[in-house]
């Protein structure tokens, strides 16, 4: 009995991810394609829709009305109410509010730790010249090697 519970708790997280975080990959699932990747208001849809730039212009006491023009959408921006709730959109303004204006960057993010180990390149093998690529032998099977499925006959429908 303890051993199915313990399984079945496996896979079940403890902890959600902080509201900035979650905000992040919410603004990339839904934001990004007009408002750009880093919300600098160059989205590849800005040239047809009117984006503004979001990274840092927001602050959190604009939140409920920022929440409020998210769902019901404005101008050309849709209403996303039926695509976000109230709590997702305030977690993408939570990140949103951590982003500089000018780069659309967390400068208090850490940056990504580079992979700083020696590796040392193997030595091409034997009658290669370095910087090519070898391409494996293309392999054709052989004539009637391939033949097209059975064709199942069409049955007449039953009769009740």
């Amino acid at each position: 009995m303890f051993l199915l519970i313990g399984l079945a708790l496996a896979g079940v997280p403890t902890k959600l991810a902080p509201d900035e975080e979650r905000g992040e990959a919410l603004y990339r699932a839904s934001c990004w394609q007009c408002h750009g990747v880093n919300a600098l208001g160059d989205g590849p849809l800005s040239a047809a829709v009117p984006s503004p730039p979001l990274a840092g212009r927001i602050v959190s006491d604009d939140f409920p009305d920022t929440v409020d023009l998210i769902e019901a959408g404005q101008g050309d921006m849709p209403a996303y109410s039926q695509v976000l709730n109230r709590h997702d959109i305030r977690r993408i303004l939570v990140w949103l509010a951590t982003l500089d204006p000018e780069t659309g960057i967390n400068p208090d993010a850490p940056l990504p730790e580079e992979d700083t180990e020696d590796t040392e390149l193997e030595d091409p093998p034997e009658g290669t010249v370095e910087g090519t690529v070898e391409r494996p032998e293309t392999v054709v099977p052989p004539a009637g090697a391939l033949k097209a499925p059975p064709v199942l006959p069409v049955l007449p429908p039953a009769e009740d």
